[in-house]
């Protein structure tokens, strides 16, 4: 497994469990020529997570403040099945939930993630 922090991700799809929430979120990354690669994953909100992931929308932002990515495995008729999930600990809203005196305004090329 591997965990890491401050990751911004939009989020699809959501289903709350008992003591999780399921959803499938995307993630992107500029390549050399500027063009986007999207990473498309299965995902669990936990701990902090739980509750707040009950606020989310379809097609809202979130920074992931903590996190992990594992390999599960399921049996369907009779074979393992392996999966990618991210284990979303703690995140926040980004801008598209928060007040417009809350969002930090980008004044200039330097403060972009590019």
């Amino acid at each position: 497994m591997i965990y890491f922090k401050d990751c911004r991700a939009k989020v699809w799809e959501l289903t709350v469990e008992q003591n999780y929430t399921r959803a499938n979120i995307s993630t992107s990354e500029k390549d050399k020529d500027g063009n986007y690669i999207n990473s498309s994953w299965n995902a669990s909100f936990v701990g902090k997570a739980f509750e707040k992931s009950k606020k989310i929308t379809r097609g809202d932002n979130i920074n992931i403040l903590s996190g992990k990515v594992n390999v599960r495995t399921y049996e369907k008729d009779g074979k393992k099945v392996y999966y990618t999930n991210v284990t979303i600990f703690d995140f926040d809203m980004a801008n598209n939930k928060q007040s417009k005196a809350e969002a930090k305004e980008i004044t200039n090329d330097q403060e972009m993630p590019w």
